[in-house]
């Protein structure tokens, strides 16, 4: 995120000094008409171009109250299902009972030790590879290699500032 404001910044800047010394004219200045992380926090988000084709249709407007109550909901119960799980895993190292399960009625658990994630550090196996079988064929391997995973939708919501 710090580099994708970095390189926003450093474009509008360059569009700015164009515009300034005449070399482009302000209509000229690229914006992002896709989705952009920045456009939820942008304080011009209410009259950008990049949504002038959209339609009033404030019917909607209760459906995504709801959403973010929900989802706000959602993360207060995440923050204190974790509360409450880091508390039982304590209780439980501090009993003693190493390994062993507690009743407690209609309920028994053990906390137990799981291995983590495997994953692949791509740059890390590229820079392995460059010295072995050279660039060409490290990025030809590594390509051959990515698969994409399967398309999928996503509902993106900003609110106007």
């Amino acid at each position: 995120m710090f580099d994708l404001c970095l390189n926003t910044a450093v474009n509008l800047w360059q569009s700015k000094l164009a515009v300034d010394n005449g070399q482009i004219d302000i209509n000229a200045v690229t914006h992002a008409t896709g989705f952009h992380a920045l456009c939820a926090s942008c304080d011009w988000n209410a009259d950008c171009p990049k949504f002038h084709d959209g339609e009033y249709q404030p019917e909607w407007q209760t459906e995504f109250e709801r959403l973010t109550l929900l989802k706000s909901s959602c993360s207060a119960l995440e923050a204190e299902i974790e509360e409450l799980e880091t508390g039982l895993k304590d209780a439980y190292a501090l009993s003693g009972m190493a390994g062993k399960w507690i009743n407690t009625g209609s309920h028994r658990f053990r906390v137990t030790s799981q291995n983590g994630r495997r994953t692949l550090n791509r740059d890390r196996l590229y820079q392995e590879l460059l010295p072995v079988i050279g660039e060409e064929k490290a990025d030809t391997l590594l390509a051959r290699c990515e698969q994409e995973g399967r398309a999928f939708s996503r509902l993106v919501i900003n609110a106007i500032n």
